[in-house]
């Protein structure tokens, strides 16, 4: 959603306080593809800076300079607290009526217990649900579960504010070999750690990804491009559980298969392989390979 800008930001003493920079990094916050309904952006320092071109620390002082209007509930996690008034409201009050800002209430209920809070204050015309979550196998959970999942939340949230200055989720898609989709990809992964809760740890998630990275870092860049899965896939079937063996490139299963036949170079297998300067191979068609 491509947000709009009132006149009355021009009227911000705040605002006026904003150095260039500064500016120019609460602009990118209003208006970067990552940031939700809510107007909530989760971004690692590293990516604010690829992303907008600037020092985080121009994100960090416009968020001194703008004081309550953006708050971080979380490490990396940036919320525009008017964003939806600004939006959708008119004289200073929003309609929780309205379709849009139903989805962003909807989404809000899903965010882990501190960020939910913040928002919930932040727009205390809008009615929380008891548990926080409405939707899906949440909505017919029963109390205790419901409780069980927001603890559970809260916990990871804990673990990685106290270890790494990152959550645990923007860690581990940082650790993937395919960074893309940001906003789906951390979801996935959250949704990853909360399944996992009681069996692997965000550690054991994150060596798993690490081994197999490791080896997909081996791969020729086409094949990288071509066949390694989104996070999104990846984490939703807990492709970390792999054995790091069985993710062996195209390209060196096609030499494995050419072994022990040692042609010349540019002739074909008996596999039906032709070995092409560099090591590489291609396959021809059947009725053209060696006899």
């Amino acid at each position: 959603m491509d947000p709009k800008l009132k006149s009355t930001i021009w009227e911000d003493e705040r605002v006026e306080k904003l150095t260039h920079v500064q500016f120019r990094a609460f602009m990118w916050l209003l208006s970067n593809s990552t940031r939700d309904l809510c107007g909530i952006t989760r971004i690692s320092d590293k990516h604010f800076t690829r992303y907008s071109g600037l020092p985080i620390t121009s994100l960090q002082g416009a968020c001194k300079v703008l004081g309550a209007s953006i708050q971080t509930p979380l490490p990396g996690t940036y919320f525009l607290t008017n964003f939806l008034r600004h939006q959708f409201g008119a004289g200073g009050e929003i309609s929780p009526k309205n379709l849009v800002v139903k989805g962003a209430i909807k989404r809000a209920r899903t965010y882990p217990e501190a960020l939910r809070r913040a928002f919930f204050e932040a727009y205390p015309e809008f009615p929380p649900d008891p548990l926080g979550y409405t939707s899906g196998e949440d909505a017919a959970a029963s109390p205790l579960e419901g409780e069980e999942k927001r603890r559970t939340e809260q916990s990871i949230t804990e673990n990685s504010s106290s270890s790494s200055p990152d959550p645990w989720p923007q860690r581990l898609f940082e650790a993937y070999p395919r960074q893309s989709h940001h906003r789906d990809s951390i979801t996935a992964i959250t949704a990853c750690i909360i399944r996992q809760k009681g069996n692997h740890t965000p550690e054991a998630i994150l060596a798993g990804t690490k081994a197999i990275a490791e080896v997909v870092a081996k791969w020729p860049a086409s094949e990288r491009n071509k066949f390694v899965p989104t996070a999104v896939k990846f984490f939703e079937a807990d492709r970390w559980l792999d054995d790091p063996a069985t993710w062996n490139s195209r390209q060196a299963e096609l030499l494995e298969a050419a072994k022990g036949d040692r042609p010349a170079l540019g002739r074909p297998t008996r596999g039906g392989l032709r070995i092409l300067p560099g090591g590489k191979t291609e396959e021809i068609p059947p009725e053209h390979a060696a006899k």
